[in-house]
């Protein structure tokens, strides 16, 4: 299991708090800690994870990005199964049994995470009405995989702030590799106490570093095509509708 992180402490612990409720566990742990500050693992789950014989390594990688911060735990990874969590998720307690077991029994390479964005006031209900929707959706945080799919496709890109994972998962998409979406929710906890700035503030920085990637193309074209179509129609428009000057102001 890669966990990529820049969070807190506290964070970092209500995350492992729901990983000891799980039906069944990884083998390995690695922890790719990419804040400044670094941070030191609760004893309670140090001690957890010794009983259960898990190999935990955390790894102090401060300002990495979360596409690198993975393809860091991907070269310290000694297992053939790999999977991806974000701090901000907690898994239900199947979700290991049962991603694991879709790999071992050839469902596909790759068996899909399926996030669930959590919402419990009116204004987060708007906020993800307006970005991530209702149900639940396909996502890399939650995935479980066989990691030579890493010699098909390749790894993440390193230099990316946002967007390195919805790339990687197109760029899976474009070879047609047999993959299948584990049923066993994932839910996505970060919209909790967020507010209108907040979340604006996110998603202008993550859209200005997708710029750069390539598998955005068509969206980019398709917004400026119907941009300039609705900007000609207004040109053309312009006096009846803005003006009402049209026919009679000839006849007066």
């Amino acid at each position: 299991l890669i966990i990529p992180s820049n969070s807190t402490i506290a964070s970092l612990n209500f995350f492992f708090e729901n990983v000891l409720t799980w039906t069944s566990f990884p083998k390995e742990i690695i922890v790719v800690n990419t804040n400044k500050q670094k941070i030191k693992l609760d004893k309670l789950f140090i001690n957890f994870f010794y009983k259960k014989k898990i190999n935990i390594k955390f790894l102090h990688s401060p300002e990495l990005y979360p596409g690198a911060a993975r393809n860091v735990g991907l070269k310290l990874a000694s297992h053939k199964i790999v999977s991806f969590l974000d701090v901000g998720t907690h898994a239900s307690e199947e979700w290991f049994e049962n991603g694991y077991n879709q790999i071992l029994n050839g469902k596909g390479l790759i068996s899909w995470g399926n996030t669930y964005y959590l919402a419990t006031s009116k204004r987060e209900e708007i906020i993800r009405a307006s970005t991530y929707g209702t149900e639940p959706i396909q996502t890399l945080p939650g995935t479980i995989l066989d990691n030579k799919i890493f010699n098909i496709i390749g790894g993440f890109i390193n230099n990316i702030r946002a967007g390195e994972d919805a790339e990687w998962m197109y760029r899976v998409n474009l070879h047609n590799v047999k993959t299948c979406t584990n049923n066993k929710i994932i839910t996505y906890q970060n919209l909790l106490g967020i507010s209108y700035f907040q979340i604006i503030k996110k998603w202008f920085r993550n859209y200005s570093f997708s710029r750069k990637l390539s598998y955005l193309n068509n969206n980019r074209e398709t917004y400026f095509i119907s941009l300039s179509l609705f900007l000609i129609l207004i040109a053309f428009n312009w006096n009846p509708i803005f003006t009402n000057w049209g026919v009679e102001g000839y006849e007066n």
